[in-house]
């Protein structure tokens, strides 16, 4: 039975693990052992209930998220990019080498906002980086959004 149990937990961590981007990996290597770093993963469709439970008047947000499959979050505090010798521009180099596409760049109150998205063999992988000035938000997002969903949303200039 202790076989059992311990085979199951090292599936599903593999699993987990392999359903990462490298880049999100790497993130989570650098920056996870931070006490201030925060990071969580959620499905789909609870990203879609609370969405809806925080924000149910906001059809605009659901239709965005209403391919996604897995969320994953990490906040980092800027402060700890300088600490460890990074910075965001070169994480973002990163991306490109783990074949993310920069789709969209764009200030959205005093934050730079960037879009990148990796074309997969089932669906399609999402990175959404919001930069300000203490902190680095980084969303890994796994599944289809609609670009015709930020046409109306948002006015950017797409890249």
């Amino acid at each position: 039975m202790k076989k059992t149990t311990l085979f199951l937990l090292f599936c599903t961590t593999l699993t987990a693990s392999l359903a990462q981007s490298r880049s999100y990996q790497d993130l989570q290597r650098n920056f996870g052992d931070h006490p201030e770093v925060r990071s969580f993963g959620i499905s789909g469709p609870l990203c879609r209930l609370a969405v809806s439970i925080f924000s149910h008047e906001d059809q605009e947000a659901a239709d965005v998220l209403e391919g996604i499959k897995h969320v994953r979050f990490i906040s980092i505090p800027m402060e700890e990019f300088d600490n460890k010798g990074l910075s965001v521009r070169g994480f973002q180099s990163r991306l490109t080498r783990d074949n993310f596409e920069l789709v969209a760049n764009f200030r959205d109150s005093g934050s730079d906002v960037s879009l990148y998205q990796r074309t997969e063999k089932n669906n399609d992988r999402y990175f959404l980086l919001v930069e300000d000035n203490d902190e680095l938000l980084a969303f890994e997002m796994k599944g289809y959004i609609d670009p015709a969903a930020f046409q109306d949303s948002f006015k950017f200039s797409s890249l």
